[in-house]
C-alpha cells in the first residue's frame, strides 16, 4: 500500500516450518496484531499441518501448506507460484535463506512480479551448511531485493561475512515484546512459592536461562561456569535454572555433564513452561551462554520482568545492554568470563533497579513499536 492509499498490502510470508521457537513465536505475535487495514498477510509453510505454531496462526489469515518429502524437495515451488497469482500478492517475505531459494525457483519462469523481502533472524552461521546457504543467498540477491535485519551488529557482521552490498540492507527493525504481559511481579509471594516448589532456598541466587536445547545455546558452557563458581565462591548459594525444550539428546548430554561436574544439586531442568513469567519472577539473574545469537527475545522478556541480564557479547547484545544499568556483557565461549559475570552481577543485585531495567525495554523494544515499524515499512514501499 502506498502512502495515502486505503488498499492494504497483500503480503505472503513463506516459512520453512512452524515448530516452537523464538522466531516462530515472534512471527505469530506480529501476525496477531498487525492492522488488517494496512497489511493483509497470507502464510505458506513447507512444514506440516501439525506444527505447533502453524496451529496458532489467527483464523482470519489464509494459510497454505505443502510439506516437503525431503529437505531439498522443490515441489512446493509450484504451490508458491500459484498462491502469489491467486491471492494477488504484492510482497513476498522470505523467513530465511532457505525460503528465499524456494521463492526464486518458484519465480524462475517470470510469471510473478512482486517485491521480495528476506527477514534474517540469524547472525553467526551455526554450521558449514548454514554458512553455504548464506553465501549462496548473497550471490543470488538481485538489485531490487531487500534484506531486513534485527540489529545493527547483525547487518555489519553479515555484510562482512558474505560480502552483501550495503544497499541490499533495507532497514534494521528491532524485535519487540508485549510489555503489558511481561511485567514486574505483581505479588512477592510468587517468588517464594515457586522457589519452594523446586527446593530452592529464599536467599539463593537463581540464574535463569530460557533457551531451547540447541548447540549454539551452549548449555555446556553455562554448566562449566556454574562449576567454576563453586570453586571460587563456595560460600554463596547459586542455582542454574534451564527453561525450554529442544533437542532431547543435547538435554541428556547436559544432564550427564552436570553429574560429571558435581553440580546436579544446583541445576534444575524445568523444561517447557506454560507461564514463563513465573520463572523470571522467581529468579535473580537472566543469562545466555550463546555463541550465536541475533536479538534475544527471551532477554527482553527477562528485562521487562525486572531481571538484570548477563549476556554473551554476540549479535545485538550490546545494543540492548547498558552495563551496570540493566546487565553485563561477557565473552562468548568462555566459562570463566561467564562465571565472573554472574559473580559480579550477583554482587550488584542490591544496586540494580528493577524499574529502570524494565524501562530500558519499554522505551525501546515494545511489540507495538516493532509492529508499527513493519507496517510503515511495508506500506511505504508496497
Amino acid at each position: 500500500m502506498n502512502q495515502g492509499s486505503s488498499i492494504p498490502a497483500r503480503i505472503l510470508f513463506i516459512v520453512p516450518r512452524m515448530p516452537v521457537g523464538g522466531a516462530e513465536t515472534f512471527l505469530i505475535s506480529i501476525l496477531q496484531r498487525m492492522d488488517r487495514h494496512v497489511i493483509q498477510p497470507v502464510i505458506f509453510s513447507m512444514g506440516r499441518e501439525s506444527d505447533p505454531m502453524f496451529l496458532k496462526i489467527p483464523d482470519e489469515i489464509p494459510r497454505y501448506i505443502h510439506a516437503r518429502k525431503w529437505r531439498y524437495d522443490l515441489s512446493p515451488c509450484t504451490s508458491i507460484e500459484k498462491i502469489i497469482i491467486d491471492e494477488k500478492i504484492q510482497t513476498v517475505v522470505c523467513a530465511d535463506y532457505f525460503t528465499y531459494f524456494y521463492f526464486r525457483f518458484a519465480a524462475r519462469r517470470g510469471t510473478v512480479n512482486v517485491r521480495v523481502v528476506t527477514l534474517l533472524h540469524v547472525t553467526k552461521p551455526r554450521s558449514v551448511k548454514e554458512f553455504l546457504h548464506g553465501f549462496i543467498f548473497a550471490r543470488m540477491l538481485r538489485r531490487s531485493d531487500e534484506v531486513l535485519t534485527t540489529c545493527e551488529n547483525q547487518k555489519q557482521f553479515l555484510s562482512r561475512l558474505f560480502y552483501i552490498p550495503d544497499n541490499r540492507f533495507a532497514k534494521n527493525i528491532y524485535n519487540g515484546i508485549d510489555t503489558d504481559y511481561w511485567t514486574l511481579a505483581t505479588d512477592p509471594a510468587i517468588r517464594s512459592a515457586k522457589r519452594s516448589k523446586y527446593g530452592i532456598p529464599e536467599n539463593a541466587v537463581v540464574i535463569v536461562n530460557v533457551a531451547g536445547f540447541r548447540r549454539e545455546k551452549r548449555h555446556d558452557i553455562m554448566l562449566k561456569a556454574l562449576a567454576k563458581i563453586y570453586l571460587e565462591s563456595p560460600k554463596r548459594d547459586y542455582y542454574l535454572l534451564f527453561v525450554g525444550g529442544g533437542d532431547k539428546e543435547l538435554r541428556a548430554q547436559s544432564e550427564l555433564l552436570a553429574r560429571e561436574l558435581n553440580v546436579t544439586d544446583r541445576v534444575i531442568f524445568a523444561g517447557v513452561q506454560a507461564d514463563l513469567r513465573l520463572m523470571y519472577w522467581m529468579s535473580d539473574i537472566f543469562t545466555l551462554g550463546s555463541t550465536s545469537e541475533t536479538f534475544s527475545i527471551a532477554a527482553l522478556e527477562a528485562m521487562a520482568s525486572g531481571l538484570p541480564c548477563v549476556l554473551t557479547n554476540v549479535g545485538g547484545a550490546d545494543e540492548m545492554i547498558t552495563e551496570n544499568v540493566n546487565g553485563l556483557l561477557v565473552d562468548a565461549g568462555s566459562p570463566t568470563s561467564l562465571a565472573d559475570g554472574w559473580i559480579r552481577c550477583a554482587s550488584l543485585l542490591n544496586s540494580f533497579d528493577s524499574r529502570k531495567i524494565r524501562k530500558s525495554v519499554t522505551e525501546r523494544f515494545t511489540l507495538h513499536k516493532c509492529i508499527l515499524n513493519y507496517e510503515q515499512y511495508f506500506s511505504e514501499k508496497g
